[in-house]
C-alpha cells in the first residue's frame, strides 16, 4: 500500500496541534495554582501558629502585633481568636479595658453570631495561654491592682481570671470557691453591669447528672399462694440486679434463683415429672419504677414490670436420666413491687459539699407480687418475693443554674 506524503503531513500537523493544546491547558492550570492566594482560614491558622511560636519565645512585642492582626481578620464570617484566648492575651498585656468591654457583649445575640461563623483550625494556643496564665497569676493580679480602673472593675477582672483558669486547670470542687467569690462580688456590687455575665457563666451549682447506673446482689425468700402453693414448695433465693436511672425513673432487670421441690406429679410435654423431684427455680423481670422519694440517703419507689418464671430439672439429673432433657415449665407473669433503698456515699471528689457525692453504696429492700399469666390451673396463683440486697450506684455531675 502506497501512503502519500500529504497523509504524513496531515497526521504530523494533527499531533502537533494536540500537543500544543495540552501544553497550553497545563500551562493555564500551572499559572492558576502559582497565583492562588491563601484563604482567610489559612491566614488565620498561620497567624495563630506564629502567635504560639512567639509566645513560647516570650517575644511579647511580636505577640501584641499578631494579636492585632488576628483581631482585624475577624469579621461576620470568621472567628480568629476564641474569647478565652483573647482575654488571656489581654491579661498578659494588661489591656483590661478590652476585657471589660467584650464581657458586656456576651449575650444571646453574640452566641448566635459566634455559632454561625467559621472557627479556627484546632491548635494548642488556648492550652499555651492557660498554662502561662496559671503560672503567672500573681503577676496578672499586680497588673490589675496597678491599673487606673475602678475597684469594681478590678475585682471583676480577678474573678473572671479565676473563672477562665478553673475551666481547664482547677479541680472540679473548685467551683465551691468560685461560687463564694461570685457571691461576694454580687453582694458588694449588687447593681453591677457584670452580674448578668457572672450569673450566666461563672456561678452555678453542682448537681448529680440525670443518668445513673446501679447494680446489686442479695438474697430473699419466695412464698406461693393459690393453686401454685400445692404444686411447688417455697424457699430461699439468691439474686442480682442491674439498672439505669434517668431523672425520677428507674429501669431495672432483676434475676432470682434457687432450689424448688415438686409437691405433686406433673405431666410436662407428655412426660411424668414425679412428686418430690428437685428442680432449679429461676425468675427474671424487667421493671419500671417511679421515685416518690429520692433524697441523699433514702429512695422509695413503686414499680411495675413483666417477667418469666422457669423451673426445670437439675443438670446432674438430666445427665444421669436423659428422659428429663426436654422437661421444663415457663410461666409469664406481671410483677408489682415497692422498693426501698438506703444510700451512703463513698466518693465525693474531695469536697465536703454533698453535691459532689456521686457514687453510693446501698442497702435495698424489695417486696414484689408476681401474678402468673397462665391457663394451666396447676400454676395459677400469686408469688410473693421479699429480698434484701447490697449494691452500688454511680452518677456523674452536671451544672445546675
Amino acid at each position: 500500500m502506497i501512503i502519500s506524503n500529504k497523509f504524513f503531513k496531515s497526521v504530523f500537523c494533527l499531533l502537533l496541534f494536540v500537543n500544543s493544546f495540552a501544553y497550553s491547558q497545563n500551562d493555564s492550570i500551572y499559572k492558576e495554582i502559582t497565583s492562588y492566594h491563601d484563604t482567610t482560614s489559612q491566614l488565620i491558622g498561620k497567624a495563630r501558629s506564629l502567635l504560639i511560636l512567639k509566645f513560647e519565645k516570650k517575644d511579647y512585642r511580636e505577640v501584641a502585633g499578631i494579636k492585632d492582626y488576628l483581631q482585624k481578620m475577624e469579621n461576620k464570617n470568621y472567628i480568629s481568636l476564641y474569647p478565652i484566648e483573647r482575654w488571656l492575651l489581654d491579661y498578659e498585656s494588661a489591656d483590661h479595658n478590652d476585657i471589660l468591654n467584650t464581657v458586656l457583649q456576651f449575650d444571646s445575640a453574640y452566641f448566635v453570631s459566634f455559632n454561625s461563623r467559621i472557627k479556627p483550625i484546632y491548635d494548642i494556643l488556648e492550652k499555651v495561654l492557660v498554662d502561662y496564665s496559671y503560672d503567672n497569676q500573681s503577676k496578672m493580679y499586680k497588673q490589675i491592682d496597678n491599673s487606673l480602673i475602678s475597684i469594681e472593675d478590678k475585682e471583676f477582672l480577678k474573678l473572671n481570671l479565676n473563672y477562665i483558669l478553673s475551666v481547664s486547670k482547677r479541680p472540679i470542687n473548685y467551683q465551691d470557691s468560685l461560687n463564694n467569690l461570685a457571691d461576694n462580688f454580687m453582694s458588694k456590687f449588687p447593681h453591677s453591669n457584670y452580674n448578668k455575665y457572672i450569673e450566666k457563666n461563672i456561678r452555678y451549682e453542682i448537681a448529680l447528672s440525670d443518668f445513673g447506673f446501679g447494680l446489686n446482689v442479695g438474697m430473699g425468700m419466695r412464698l406461693n399462694s393459690g393453686p401454685l402453693y400445692n404444686t411447688i414448695d417455697e424457699g430461699l433465693l439468691i439474686g442480682c440486679g442491674i439498672g439505669v436511672t434517668y431523672k425520677k425513673w428507674d429501669y431495672d432487670l432483676h434475676l432470682l434463683a434457687g432450689p424448688v421441690q415438686l409437691q405433686k406429679d406433673l405431666y410436662v410435654k407428655g412426660k411424668l415429672w414425679s412428686k418430690g423431684s428437685d428442680a432449679n427455680y429461676l425468675n427474671w423481670d424487667f421493671s419500671i419504677a417511679r421515685n416518690l422519694l429520692n433524697s441523699k440517703k433514702h429512695k422509695l419507689s413503686p414499680s411495675i414490670g413483666l417477667g418469666m418464671t422457669e423451673f426445670s430439672p437439675y443438670q446432674d439429673t438430666i445427665n444421669k436420666y436423659p428422659y428429663y432433657k426436654d422437661i421444663y415449665v415457663d410461666i409469664p407473669n406481671v410483677i408489682l413491687g415497692i422498693n426501698y433503698q438506703y444510700k451512703y456515699p463513698f466518693r465525693s471528689h474531695g469536697s465536703s459539699n454533698p453535691a459532689y457525692q456521686t457514687n453510693f453504696g446501698s442497702i435495698n429492700i424489695r417486696y414484689a407480687l408476681s401474678w402468673n399469666l397462665t391457663n394451666d390451673k396447676l400454676y395459677k396463683g400469686l408469688v410473693h418475693y421479699l429480698t434484701l440486697a447490697w449494691g452500688f450506684e454511680f452518677y456523674g455531675l452536671k451544672e445546675a443554674k
